[in-house]
């Protein structure tokens, strides 16, 4: 197994194993604290997933995005500063987010809707 893969498997295993199981504790046990730490972890790995998508094929070549990726996804899932640090920065940008969201669900409806 190449170290690659296994970097990739810790990514995984950090980055939605661990914050998923979390996140149905959280529902289980109704804290709010919690719901909303994971809401927000939720929020910005969502768009850092995004952008792996779109760019990933290209910075997979470089070792060095494996080592950052993983480390990002350890930081935001087990330390509540840094989220909370991401997560001020991502909100700024969220209104503009949200709109091009919105019209691409809604045309996505629209086309669907209409078969």
């Amino acid at each position: 197994m190449s170290v690659t893969m296994v970097m990739n498997l810790a990514t995984l295993g950090a980055g939605f194993a661990y914050p998923a199981f979390m996140t149905l504790q959280c529902i289980e046990n109704g804290e709010k604290g919690a719901k909303d730490r994971w809401l927000k972890y939720w929020t910005v790995a969502s768009l850092f997933f995004f952008f792996r998508v779109l760019f990933g094929s290209i910075l997979s070549y470089l070792f060095i995005f494996t080592i950052v990726e993983l480390l990002f996804v350890v930081l935001m899932a087990f330390q509540d500063q840094m989220l909370e640090e991401v997560y001020s920065r991502v909100k700024e940008h969220l209104p503009a987010v949200q709109v091009v969201i919105l019209e691409n669900v809604d045309r996505v409806k629209k086309t669907l809707t209409s078969q």
